[in-house]
């Protein structure tokens, strides 16, 4: 798909739109567990190929900076005052974050597609008492509260 060697790339806008998003909704399992080499070879394919199909990560940081936006309106549904103050802090928090990594290293991607994974997964400082290990999750928190 990509070399080192070549610059730029031959895709269409809508082409690169749907790369963009497959990337984004990936999911890679590691079955070996060992020393992360795996997963970190990755992440380094992944931020090549991101660089090259949104160099100025503008299509990306919008993905994500949506994603947040998502949430942060069913963080809005939370019943608990406390619980709902803290996670959208986190989130908006997450937020500059994604902003703040793309102003450091505009051409760097890393950053962000890191930001991304995470921010799917919005811990509270006052998680619920169950012992589920996505207790803390913001889905898992929304439907324990309905």
């Amino acid at each position: 798909m990509f070399s080192y060697e070549d610059e730029g790339h031959r895709f269409t806008p809508k082409e690169v739109e749907i790369l963009i998003a497959g990337i984004d909704k990936l999911k890679a399992l590691d079955p070996a567990v060992g020393s992360g080499a795996f997963p970190m070879s990755i992440l380094h394919k992944l931020v090549f190929i991101l660089q090259r199909l949104d160099p100025r990560n503008e299509q990306w940081k919008e993905r994500q900076k949506q994603r947040l936006r998502v949430a942060m309106g069913a963080a809005e549904l939370i019943e608990d005052a406390t619980t709902r103050e803290n996670t959208l802090r986190e989130l908006e928090q997450q937020v500059a974050g994604i902003e703040e990594a793309l102003r450091k290293t505009p051409s760097t991607t890393a950053e962000s597609f890191t930001l991304s994974k995470t921010a799917s997964m919005v811990w509270t400082s006052n998680p619920s008492p169950c012992r589920s290990p996505r207790c803390g999750s913001l889905s898992h928190l929304l439907r324990i509260r309905k």
